[in-house]
């Protein structure tokens, strides 16, 4: 887990007008990556953490491990990169309404900040719903915005986006992308939004997905000490006794839905196993595997989450 760099952690204590803060990261003027995440999930930056995904979320190594857990939730959405990119505006300062006598100007009242963020997926069924409820969305999101090496916490209220869609340009030799943007205001003493440094940048190269651990094999089943080709992991079976094979999802052992498929022999996936293929799972992982002849096949194991998130296994029995 990665922590704050030294620049951030003793930026707090320097005097501007005496003193120059090398700052190590000399970013790429790029967004690399982004999440959005319902308001509240997360406590504020340097606010107090305790359980899980808090915890992980004091340094900006751990705000990404925290994200993806609240993403196999249902309470965030990560862009990986590769999938986005995007720029900041330079903010904008909204002059107060009073001008003092003394002065000729207005003071500074507040500052509008914004982004702008273009999306390679946008144009699918299911990412234009999620963008047509993003546009209605003004209060409840927080902002999660990586570039490079840092991550900028955009954790305020009045979060509202604009700009959402995609356009057909009538050029076929262009892709159909689109995007969105994002604007707020606040306070300015509180002006732009700051940056945090020592972002596990690994974390965020994929879409999230629930992961398998080991199956524990019962009794009549054996390992064979043989991954196949593609993943499947084999086992050999008592042919006139049968056994078990128990799995479990690393990430999350609640709301999900078990499914087992046949494999054909050319690796593709058919509808649901049938009584004549002798195994079944049940909701609670169990591959029960019952007595045949000699005989071997491919399994194709699925867990999801009410999500749409899935760990998938590849298991060849053979009945010996």
């Amino acid at each position: 887990m990665g922590t704050l760099s030294a620049f951030n952690r003793l930026a707090t204590n320097v005097n501007p007008y005496t003193e120059k803060v090398y700052n190590p990261y000399l970013e790429p003027s790029q967004i690399y990556a982004l999440a959005i995440a319902d308001k509240g999930q997360l406590a504020a930056w340097g606010g107090k953490v305790g359980t899980a995904p808090n915890e992980l979320f004091s340094t900006a190594g751990g705000i990404v491990q925290a994200l993806r857990r609240l993403e196999l939730l249902g309470k965030a959405t990560v862009f990986p990169t590769g999938t986005i990119s995007g720029k900041k505006a330079k903010p904008v300062e909204n002059p107060s309404s009073f001008v003092p006598g003394n002065q000729d100007e207005a003071d500074v009242a507040s500052v509008t900040n914004s982004f702008e963020f273009m999306y390679r997926d946008a144009w699918t069924e299911q990412n234009v719903e999620f963008l047509n409820k993003l546009r209605g969305n003004h209060t409840n999101k927080d902002v999660f915005v990586f570039t490079e090496n840092g991550v900028i916490p955009v954790q305020v209220a009045g979060v509202s986006f604009f700009g959402v869609g995609s356009e057909i340009e009538g050029d076929k030799k262009k892709d159909i992308t689109g995007g969105f943007s994002l604007r707020y205001t606040v306070k300015a003493s509180i002006g732009e939004p700051k940056p945090y440094f020592g972002v596990d940048k690994a974390a965020l190269a994929d879409y999230a997905k629930l992961t398998f651990g080991a199956p524990t094999a019962g009794t009549n089943i054996t390992a064979n000490g043989v991954t196949c080709e593609g993943g499947a992991l084999k086992y050999n079976v008592t042919a006139a006794q049968g056994g078990t094979l128990t799995f479990a999802v690393v990430e999350t052992t609640t709301c999900l839905e078990w499914a087992i498929f046949k494999c054909n022999a050319d690796g593709t996936v058919q509808d649901v196993v049938t009584a004549t293929d002798k195994v079944a799972i049940s909701q609670a992982g169990v591959v029960t595997i019952t007595t045949q002849s000699a005989a071997k096949t491919t399994f194709q194991v699925v867990a999801r989450n009410t999500c749409g998130h899935e760990a998938v296994q590849n298991i060849e029995i053979t009945w010996l």
